[in-house]
């Protein structure tokens, strides 16, 4: 029976160097995927080649996992920002404002003030137009 057994770890036993992989890469490629990395800068951070990351997606469902996640939440940050930059957008700046002493030692060191931005549409950028899509107005005599 010992040397069945010992036919069957021979078999079982892989050929080759060890992998370098290590369970806490599943949790890294995640935040690296988020940040837009791709395979070739994910071969790069952990030091191995691009068929190595190709490899290890095979053989650990989890470091896969955790990739097409990252991935997928990244692809969907820059559709949703070619998206705004289409269509337009407003967005809110909180601006510092000088108040008097008496009225600034009342309500704190400062207060902040919000000031309405807006980016216009591709298109309008396009055409001239740096407000609405609407052609300027003449003004009233």
């Amino acid at each position: 029976m010992a040397k069945d057994d010992t036919i069957e770890a021979v078999k079982k036993k892989r050929r080759g160097r060890m992998s370098r992989f290590k369970p806490e890469y599943t949790e890294q490629v995640e935040k690296l995927c988020r940040l837009g990395y791709t395979d070739k800068d994910l071969a790069l951070f952990f030091n191995v080649s691009v068929n190595t990351i190709d490899n290890w997606k095979k053989r650990y469902p989890d470091f896969f996992a955790a990739l097409h996640r990252g991935k997928l939440e990244a692809d969907t940050n820059v559709a949703e920002a070619l998206q705004k930059n289409a269509i337009g957008y407003e967005y809110y700046e909180n601006h510092p404002v000088k108040l008097k002493a008496e009225i600034s030692r009342r309500l704190g060191q400062g207060q902040n003030r919000g000031v309405c931005r807006g980016r216009p549409s591709e298109k309008a950028l396009q055409a001239g137009h740096h407000g609405s899509d609407l052609p300027p107005q003449e003004p009233a005599a």
